[in-house]
């Protein structure tokens, strides 16, 4: 017996698992969600799942993938704009933000795997990370007049930025802890973009 067709204007299975995984993987962290909790919200079983993605490790992948395409388009869309390159890098940063917007607490979790480096193909950072990074650092380098120097230390930079908008992203899972760190610790008003201008014009400045 064949899988059963899907329905004009149904969301189709992949895309409904995606929505679904993201979204607990967000609320109960990746080790407080199980498949069958996954499988449950859509409505299938586990081995529908399972024909999908092969393993709860292929979904997260598949949601890093995804979530890093979309990235990559707003960040070479800002980029390639007719603006001055100050501005741009500043809009990519906002737009970055308007990402994570549309994935809430996505970003927590990933970090907090490939940190732990569990639930995640140790090929995926090369993959889809370090290209995100290496356009930008090529961007920050070769746009910005005055050139930045050699030995400017762009990545770390880029790093730094990228670091306060995890901090400024939802926890995974509950997240009471990550709410009082950034209560503690961060401003309420997101300065992200303006800091972004202040370091990239520090990096002109490096001698």
């Amino acid at each position: 017996m064949g899988r059963p067709r899907k329905r004009p204007g149904e969301t189709p299975t992949q895309e409904r698992i995606l929505e679904a995984g993201e979204r607990l993987f967000a609320e109960r962290g990746y080790h407080g969600t199980s498949l069958a909790s996954i499988a449950d919200a859509v409505g299938i079983r586990v081995p529908s799942l399972l024909y999908h993605f092969g393993s709860k490790e292929g979904l997260l992948s598949a949601l890093v993938r995804r979530f890093y395409d979309e990235l990559g388009e707003a960040v070479d869309a800002t980029l390639d704009r007719d603006a001055l390159p100050l501005v741009r890098v500043a809009s990519a940063v906002a737009d970055i933000a308007k990402v994570e917007a549309r994935h809430p607490g996505l970003l927590a979790v990933v970090v907090a795997q490939f940190v732990a480096g569990e639930g995640l193909e140790p090929a995926l950072m090369e993959e889809v990370v370090v290209p995100l990074f290496d356009r930008i650092e090529a961007f920050v380098r070769e746009a910005l007049d005055p050139p930045v120097s050699a030995s400017a230390p762009v990545r770390d930079v880029i790093l730094m930025i990228v670091l306060l908008r995890v901090s400024r992203s939802e926890a995974a899972g509950p997240g009471a802890t990550t709410a009082r760190f950034r209560q503690a610790l961060l401003d309420e008003e997101d300065q992200t973009a303006a800091l972004t201008v202040r370091l990239l014009d520090l990096l002109q400045r490096w001698p």
